[in-house]
């Protein structure tokens, strides 16, 4: 007798033997137990998960001769001849190869006569989502009013692709995908049952590999029972057979990346596919790893959720105490090994992908230090995320520059706001005008050492620009060690004064660089100013006349206060700014010469006929 495959040896012959879709078979089995069987049914769903099965077994509980009944008896000849795919009443139809026009009409006269031998004929149409259109629109009356004798079960696992007339007019159930444990419960009975040499660990992987198909899973088992040459099927052994890597390798690949060593990471990648890893199993497995560690990060709770054996467990939770990896260093890890996985799939060069995915993750800072700043911030007063505007960035912001600038908007904006706010309160306190060099105001809820708490206010920002508080990253660093002064009990230092010393040019570079860095364009127009001079604690900046875009750009209140914090950066808190555009101010060119005159033009003459006419038109009336 020829080999029977174990998926066909262990196909299941009753509901019960159904696995992991118990919301199906109790259905199923209800209908039949109480006579409410529908003219027509759609199983949807994965593959290898019982689809065509459980039609089988549907044919079985109403065709048994004890039947209709909800256990067949699997011993009759319509039970046996249904098991063994010969019965003339249950008719399996390919959806792709039987769904035109014709084989559709076909059908349709054979419905009507009645079974052979059985109580009802049924028509298991298999991958029914290929069948024509013209074949559906043939088929709808016929699936909406059969015979009595005559049930269509549809299979199919695209049921998107199913026009919804058809939909409409059958009963739909949705299998799931198996879980690990399901399929692993299943393939260690068939392993005691055919005394197979295989262990714990190997049935783990397999159903790992099987990714919730049934089949697959005994397919699997099938191929390595097969090549194992008589000798015991270990975890290394499936591993070696179905070019896969185990969770060793994976953890030391992870070592070298929280190490922060790309050279280790890529000399790993090189000898785990040089011992014949697939790179495809390699990043899924990856990925699969990666999900493990962020699992264990969010709670020790989800470790029954992950399927790694208790020694797994205790090797993850050491590699995650060395490594201090937090949930959102594995949420970026595992972002990038995502999308270096989709990469893998399209490219001519999948290796290249993956290895560029581990130089980032190696090389990816960690976002615990976003945050011990951002708290250092919180703690100063000085803003919530993004106030450190301008401040250096890592490899990992992927948005340039344009981060940065709508950072420096928002902090530029709370700080106006803040500086308005004060504004209001002097006014109706009666204090000194806005306008005062020498007023400032502090907030009664303002801690010790707040860098906005004495920030100096000046006049109408059209022409006098209101002195902000300077917060670039020198600044946040300065007011981290002031915050440090602070909690040890030691009194924060003075602010600085205003140093107007040294070389005016090379300063006012020093400032527009440090803006391209923030604005681009902001720095640019601040580049061509005509004229810039530093003198009694003003900075005075010139342009053109014809530069009256560059002088209203600047004067945008977001991009005045950013120019008031690079310059107070430079030459001290205490500097204001004018922006002048006198007649002639900050220009070398020469001013415009007056119009020519226009120049008189010669005396026209016409002949004497024609001069007569024109005086005549001009009212003189010529002798």
């Amino acid at each position: 007798m020829a080999y029977q495959v174990l998926a066909r040896r262990y196909r299941p012959q009753s509901f019960a033997d159904v696995v992991g879709q118990e919301h199906v078979t109790r259905v199923l089995e209800g209908a039949v137990a109480g006579g409410r069987v529908a003219h027509g049914y759609l199983f949807t769903g994965p593959r290898g998960v019982g689809k065509t099965s459980t039609a089988r077994i549907l044919a079985k509980a109403l065709n048994c001769e004890r039947g209709p009944t909800a256990t067949p008896c699997n011993a009759c000849p319509s039970c046996v001849e249904i098991t063994a795919g010969r019965s003339l009443d249950v008719l399996e139809i390919d959806g792709a190869s039987s769904g035109g026009i014709d084989q559709v009409r076909e059908l349709r006269e054979n419905a009507r006569y009645a079974p052979t031998g059985g109580r009802y004929k049924l028509y298991i149409i298999d991958e029914v989502h290929q069948v024509t259109t013209h074949g559906f629109n043939a088929l709808l009356k016929t699936l909406e009013e059969p015979p009595d004798h005559v049930v269509f079960v549809l299979a199919t696992t695209e049921p998107q692709k199913i026009p919804d007339t058809v939909i409409s007019r059958v009963q739909r159930f949705d299998f799931r995908r198996l879980a690990a444990r399901d399929i692993e419960a299943q393939l260690a009975a068939i392993v005691q049952r055919e005394d197979f040499p295989v262990d714990s660990g190997a049935l783990k992987v397999l159903s790992h590999r099987a990714q919730g198909s049934m089949r697959d899973g005994e397919v699997l088992l099938d191929q390595v029972v097969a090549t194992a040459e008589g000798g015991e099927v270990t975890r290394e052994t499936v591993e070696r057979l179905l070019g896969l890597t185990g969770a060793d390798t994976f953890l030391a690949l992870t070592e070298r990346l929280a190490a922060r060593d790309a050279h280790g990471a890529l000399a790993t990648l090189d000898r785990i596919l040089a011992q014949g890893a697939n790179q495809a199993e390699l990043a899924q497995g990856l990925i699969e790893h990666l999900r493990q560690l962020l699992l264990l990060v969010v709670s020790p709770d989800l470790a029954s959720i992950t399927d790694l054996t208790a020694d797994l467990v205790a090797r993850y939770r050491e590699q995650l105490a060395q490594s201090s990896w937090s949930k959102g260093d594995l949420t970026r890890l595992l972002t990038i090994a995502l999308a270096a996985a989709e990469q893998m799939r399209k490219s001519e060069f999948p290796r290249l992908h993956l290895e560029l995915a581990l130089v980032e993750m190696a090389e990816l800072k960690s976002t615990a230090d976003l945050k011990s700043l951002m708290d250092r911030l919180s703690a100063l007063g000085v803003g919530g995320p993004g106030s450190a505007a301008g401040g250096d960035r890592g490899p990992s912001d992927r948005t340039g520059g344009r981060a940065g600038d709508r950072a420096g908007e928002r902090a530029s904006e709370r700080t106006s706001e803040r500086v308005k706010k004060a504004d209001e309160g002097r006014a109706q306190a009666g204090d000194s005008p806005a306008g005062a060099p020498n007023a400032s105001y502090a907030p009664a809820n303002a801690p010790a050492g707040d860098p906005l708490a004495s920030a100096p206010i000046a006049g109408d920002p059209e022409v006098v620009a209101q002195p902000l508080p300077h917060v670039t990253a020198g600044a946040v660093a300065a007011g981290a060690v002031a915050a440090g002064a602070v909690a040890a009990g030691a009194p924060p230092s003075a602010p600085p004064t205003s140093d107007l010393s040294g070389n005016t040019d090379a300063r006012w570079r020093r400032i527009v660089e440090r803006i391209k860095h923030r604005k681009t364009y902001l720095g640019q127009l601040l580049a061509d100013a005509g004229r810039v001079e530093v003198e009694e604690g003003v900075l005075r900046l010139g342009f053109d006349p014809a530069q009256s875009f560059h002088r209203g750009t600047v004067l945008d209140p977001r991009n005045h206060a950013i120019l008031i914090e690079e310059m107070r950066g430079e030459f001290g808190p205490g500097l204001r700014l004018e922006v002048r555009e006198p007649e002639g101010y900050g220009s070398s060119k020469p001013p415009p010469s007056p119009p020519p005159p226009p120049r008189a033009r010669p005396p026209v003459r016409f002949a004497p006929g024609v001069e007569r006419l024109v005086k005549l038109f001009d009212g003189h009336i010529l002798d």
